[in-house]
């Protein structure tokens, strides 16, 4: 057998490797991203748990079918779609695209695989220039490359009264945008969400529509510069202006006396007048976080340094145990300093950065 000869670098110690030119820069992808290698990576144990085998994907799926899947996805992320994690499916499922394709090219997967319309085949039907393949979409409805037009949600009734069976893109529109939840007779069309015709929902737009979610600003204050009072009343200030209803546990306190800003000294006094404080403010804020709703889509507004803050921590671990909502604050950008923003974030990231700071 001949030995393939290649070149070599030495390192500090004298010890020499094959130089990974070409071979690709791994490094980049594990390190440059790893909060999205963790939601796919849940993805993956997600599926697992559900019944797939690990390696299901593996056996063969038409590239068409990943491709309408990543599109799906990414489409329903844009519509802002939140009853599963969008954005990694559609990765995923481009992932999958590619790998499948070159598991096709290489043979181990039997060619017919590869449906995708613009896959060169001299003697195919889309073997034409670009123009062309757009104009003959255009006039050739029964090209299955168009999505399918929006159906009302009348149209869907009859369909499924019918017992007709719908299709992927169709069967997973079932989900309604309001709750998540599995309905008969409800899709978002290709236009925008159709809204949820149970009595459940309907009850929970009506309360909604009446009474908005209410959040709870959850963030440091031991340590801080006027124990971050400044900053949480800025931040009440700005979701208010959103058209929330906000808890700020720094209102709170003024009405037990506490404003290190207007009375420095204040705090001080307080835990001299009342040796019990902290379990007095702990048993407060908690009573308060337990009486946010979930299906009101209440939730918290962490503000920045509440992974290192005890108290944060706790509150941020009840709110997740309750399902709640988060909202995330940032005061930098591109590490310079900003006027304070909020913004939703995934259950996931604050799941995940509260464990990683716990193993800290």
């Amino acid at each position: 057998m001949e030995v393939k000869k290649e070149t070599h670098v030495t390192g500090k110690t004298g010890a020499q490797r094959s130089v990974t030119k070409g071979k690709g820069r791994y490094d980049c992808i594990w390190l440059g991203f790893p909060h999205t290698l963790f939601r796919l990576a849940r993805l993956f144990e997600q599926g697992i748990e559900s019944g797939y085998a690990p390696g299901n994907w593996k056996k063969g799926t038409d590239l068409r079918r990943w491709l309408e899947g990543g599109c799906r996805h990414l489409s329903q992320f844009a519509e802002g779609l939140t009853n599963e994690d969008h954005l990694m499916a559609s990765i995923w499922n481009l992932l999958c695209l590619g790998e499948t394709r070159h598991l096709i090219e290489t043979g181990v997967l039997p060619a017919d695989l590869d449906n995708l319309p613009f896959t060169p085949d001299p003697d195919g039907p889309f073997n034409i220039a670009a123009p062309e393949i757009v104009e003959k979409f255009a006039v050739d409805p029964t090209l299955d490359i168009v999505p399918p037009p929006p159906f009302s949600v009348e149209e869907l009734q009859k369909r499924v009264a019918d017992g007709e069976l719908l299709s992927d893109r169709e069967d997973d529109r079932l989900f309604a945008a309001d709750c998540g939840e599995l309905h008969p007779y409800t899709a978002h069309s290709m236009a925008g969400p159709i809204p949820c015709l149970c009595d459940a929902c309907k009850a929970a737009r009506l309360k909604l529509a009446v009474e908005p979610p209410t959040f709870y600003v959850c963030g440091p204050m031991t340590g801080m510069k006027d124990f971050n009072f400044p900053l949480f009343d800025q931040v009440a200030e700005l979701a208010r202006k959103q058209g929330l209803s906000i808890i700020n546990p720094v209102e709170l306190d003024r009405e037990h006396g506490i404003d290190p800003v207007a009375n420095p000294g204040s705090v001080e006094r307080a835990h001299a007048a009342d040796p019990n404080l902290l379990q007095t403010i702990v048993q407060r804020d908690t009573e308060v976080i337990n009486k946010l709703e979930k299906d009101k889509g209440d939730g918290l507004i962490i503000l920045p340094g509440w992974q290192k803050s005890e108290g944060a921590r706790a509150e941020v671990a009840v709110a997740i145990w309750m399902h709640l909502k988060f909202k995330q604050v940032r005061t930098t950008w591109c590490g310079q300093d900003c006027e304070p923003g909020i913004g939703d974030v995934s259950l996931e990231w604050v799941r995940s950065s509260l464990f990683c700071q716990a193993r800290v």
